[in-house]
């Protein structure tokens, strides 16, 4: 049975209005057009938020979305689902929700941290299902000072103590954290003054998590005011500086970027950046700001370190591969920096069949419908012919004439029909299995 909590009813709501009117004009901020979608896990920072979104959406004349992730850790996240889809049904919001598999989490990556990494995905997957380019999260100031706090203590640089920003891309849909300048107490008083329902999740009590431990020392011991006011502006200055090392980062990179083969898993390049033309801090800044744009969190300092040695220190023609703890890798070929993710041997991606044209080689089409297509991993020794004006080569060579980094190659498939090669991904078609005319093919990753 859901555990359905409200607010202190002791606690004064003589300012409910004002209050309600505070967060109200702070979430119309936020960049509607025609949709949007909340974050909503059930407690009471989201579920205030909900409330308070619905009002806006209706206000506006917008479609409102809930989104709910279930993360298969706890018995009640079951409960929890009902509560959020039955709040939602009373107020004809849109709900979708997505369990997360816990079974897929690294042996080295954290709870909290496989928790949030799947959650994004999660909410980015259901944004593209219903159409929704916006998704607002429920983070408070409260939040962000605490944020700051634990990125402090564990040395980090000025990205992390900037903490969360209001607005940032990732996964083609743009978040929103509309109440960041909205403390934990404004939101209680709303919750009160509007009788919000929500759930408690018990693991929000336990201190094993670096953040419950810090909130549980601050409710014991909370900050006082002066502390708060400091806390605050070292955030706002962290943040001035953070715009100001993207701005120098992106006027160097600017120049360099060179647009990657999606396709087979590039995810952003850089071309002819010479590294050690800057100081190790510079270079830091470099690194960090790439992996930020494509929506990469910051790796540790000794992983930074490393990336930065491996950069610095490898041959323009050896081989490189930093990986992510996130899945993603940073390598190079020849003069250009690579980040692309990478994909297990055998991963399928999906197999196109493009548009015939008599000038463009393809399977000859009584051939394909006698033997179908199969894709295949490289086994060693294949050759391919890409090029009429050009030989037979070995399928190594024709990866490099097609800059198609080694990090990459595991993953590609080659396609054969029957026992002939047709067509290796990155590549393109065999023409000495093929035929003008014939059916071309297209592989890609998604």
């Amino acid at each position: 049975m859901v555990n359905i909590q409200k607010n202190n009813p002791e606690l004064s709501t003589e300012s409910g209005e004002s209050i309600t009117a505070f967060l109200w004009s702070e979430l119309r901020k936020a960049p509607f057009s025609g949709s949007f979608a909340v974050a909503v896990s059930g407690g009471i920072d989201s579920m205030a938020l909900l409330h308070a979104s619905y009002h806006v959406a209706c206000e506006h004349g917008v479609e409102l979305h809930a989104f709910h992730v279930h993360h298969g850790l706890q018995v009640e996240a079951d409960a929890w689902v009902e509560f959020v889809r039955d709040f939602c049904a009373d107020k004809r919001i849109h709900f979708n929700h997505v369990q997360l598999d816990p079974s897929t989490r690294k042996n080295a990556q954290s709870i909290e941290d496989w928790a949030r990494q799947g959650r994004y995905v999660a909410l980015a997957s259901m944004a593209q299902l219903s159409g929704v380019s916006c998704i607002v999260l429920a983070q408070h100031e409260d939040d962000q000072i605490e944020t700051h706090l634990l990125q402090k203590a564990r040395g980090a640089g000025v990205r992390g103590q900037a903490a969360m920003p209001a607005e940032f891309q990732r996964f083609n849909t743009t978040w929103h954290r509309p109440w960041l300048g909205v403390s934990q107490a404004h939101i209680n008083c709303y919750a009160v003054h509007h009788a919000v329902p929500y759930v408690l999740d018990p693991s929000n009590l336990n201190p094993q998590f670096a953040r419950n431990a810090l909130r549980m020392g601050h409710f014991q011991t909370p900050l006082g005011v002066d502390d708060r006011l400091q806390i605050l502006t070292d955030i706002r200055m962290a943040q001035s500086n953070l715009a100001r090392d993207n701005a120098w980062a992106e006027a160097i990179l600017l120049p360099h970027y060179i647009e990657s083969k999606n396709d087979i898993g590039e995810i952003s390049c850089l071309q002819g950046l010479v590294f050690q033309d800057y100081t190790e801090e510079q270079q830091a800044t470099l690194i960090r700001h790439w992996l930020a744009s494509v929506g990469m969190r910051m790796p540790t300092r000794p992983a930074l370190k490393e990336l930065i040695r491996q950069l610095n220190n490898s041959r323009i023609d050896q081989h490189m591969c930093w990986k992510h703890p996130d899945g993603g890798a940073v390598t190079r070929f020849r003069n250009t920096l690579i980040i692309g993710h990478l994909f297990p041997v055998g991963h399928v991606g999906t197999l196109k069949q493009l548009p015939v044209a008599q000038d463009v080689y393809g399977v000859d089409v009584e051939r394909l419908k006698t033997f179908g297509l199969t894709m295949r991993a490289r086994s060693g020794g294949e050759r391919i012919h890409v090029h009429p004006k050009r030989p037979i080569i070995d399928l190594k060579l024709a990866y490099q004439n097609a800059q198609v980094a080694p990090m990459l190659r595991a993953h590609l498939p080659l396609v054969y029909c029957g026992d002939a090669l047709v067509y290796a991904a990155g590549v393109g078609m065999n023409i000495d299995e093929c035929v003008l005319g014939g059916q071309p093919l297209a592989w890609s990753v998604d």
